[in-house]
């Protein structure tokens, strides 16, 4: 029996203010959650997934219940968030033979994760051009021989994905590792020493692995499955539609790109789609707004004569009409963004706003690139909104 072992608990800082009202795994992309895109890639390939899960872990159950498309999932909960390998052990007495074990807020495709299953033992890695943000793998031969977590100078470009094939084996070696220097117990703490008992293959990534770290990996992802998983739009003027059940759209709607519209969704006059669009269900763009390379959440609803670019917009976001989002800055080549209590260079030359849920914007507001807004905020009509502001 071949089993899916998904770790799902943590709180998931570095995706605020999106993951201060729900947890990373129900964040969508291409208007399904993260956990939904991942099950996907499962069905077919194991008999069982494990959940593992912590954070708003109600609202995850609440989602998907005990099955995915006849795939049975089982939930475990981690009462405290201690690593990798502390959420790997609280399967332990559920494990029967072999296992795959994933992050629950990176992407994978099944190929890489079957390509995977062929060995005993397996790591999913990737050639990376900067490795600095990851652990990376040292091989020989083919086969994992040491485990280097981030460093500012690493040995390697191979980058471990956190996509791992086990058995019962790595539960012993679980039992007896030390915290590492940040105070949690790791996995890979356990893979460096399993790597010296037995042959770990080390498979590198096929199709795709799309690591979702901070608010704007969405509109990353978010373009790369909207050209992956869907082949069956509908051709829309010099764009393409896949628009679910009863949407309306207005007289001279526009498309170039690609747009993805959820059920009930309403259209207005005049609006224009471009790049890659998501608007998730029940949303409402009233006439002349410009939607370009963004992800709308549920019930969000943007007023008139607006223009949101590569932005990232929670569930339940109203908005007065003429907002705009700027998302370049001349004479800098990337955008900056605070993440936390730090600053944090996106690497991305456009990036728009990031609006919590809930979130109520008057009229006439423009916002500066990276600026983030936390859940439940109202901003005054006629606001200029600079990265200090949230």
């Amino acid at each position: 029996m071949v089993q899916a072992v998904i770790m799902a608990a943590g709180k998931s800082t570095r995706t605020y203010p999106l993951t201060l009202t729900r947890p990373k795994p129900l964040l969508k992309i291409a208007n399904r959650p993260i956990l939904e895109h991942q099950l996907e890639q499962l069905v077919g390939l194991v008999e069982e997934v494990i959940l593992v899960v912590g954070y708003r872990q109600e609202m995850i159950q609440a989602y998907f219940g005990g099955s995915y498309r006849g795939l049975p999932l089982r939930y475990v909960t981690q009462e405290e968030q201690l690593g990798t390998g502390h959420a790997a052990m609280q399967v332990r007495s559920l494990i029967q033979d072999r296992f795959v074990l994933l992050n629950g807020d990176d992407l994978y495709h099944r190929e890489d994760i079957q390509g995977c299953l062929q060995y005993p033992y397996a790591v999913l890695a990737q050639e990376v051009k900067d490795a600095r943000d990851y652990g990376v793998l040292i091989l020989e031969k083919g086969f994992v021989k040491d485990i280097i977590e981030k460093s500012p100078n690493p040995p390697t470009r191979f980058a471990n994905t956190g996509l791992y094939v086990l058995d019962e084996t790595v539960f012993d070696i679980l039992e007896g590792i030390e915290r590492s220097p940040r105070g949690e117990y790791e996995i890979t703490s356990a893979m460096k020493i399993l790597a010296q008992r037995v042959s770990i293959v080390c498979r590198f990534v096929q199709k795709y692995w799309i690591p979702i770290a901070y608010p704007w990996s969405l509109l990353q992802a978010n373009e790369l499955l909207m050209k992956e998983t869907r082949k069956d739009y509908t051709e829309y003027g010099k764009g393409k539609l896949w628009g679910e059940s009863g949407i309306h759209i207005g007289e001279g709607v526009k498309i170039d790109g690609i747009a993805w519209v959820g059920s009930d969704c309403v259209i207005e006059s005049e609006c224009r789609l471009r790049g890659f669009v998501t608007l998730g269900n029940s949303c409402f763009l009233g006439s002349g707004t410009i939607v370009e390379n963004s992800l709308i959440g549920d019930r969000t609803q943007i007023g008139s004569m607006c223009q949101v670019s590569n932005s990232v917009l929670g569930e339940e976001v109203q908005i007065g009409s003429g907002f705009r989002t700027l998302y370049e800055l001349l004479g800098k080549p990337t955008i900056r963004a605070r993440v936390k209590n730090s600053w944090v260079d996106t690497g991305l030359t456009k990036l728009g706003v990031i609006l919590g849920d809930r979130v109520r914007v008057g009229q006439n507001v423009i916002t500066h690139p990276g600026v983030q807004v936390d859940p439940e905020v109202e901003v005054p009509t006629g606001s200029v909104l600079k990265s200090e502001f949230a």
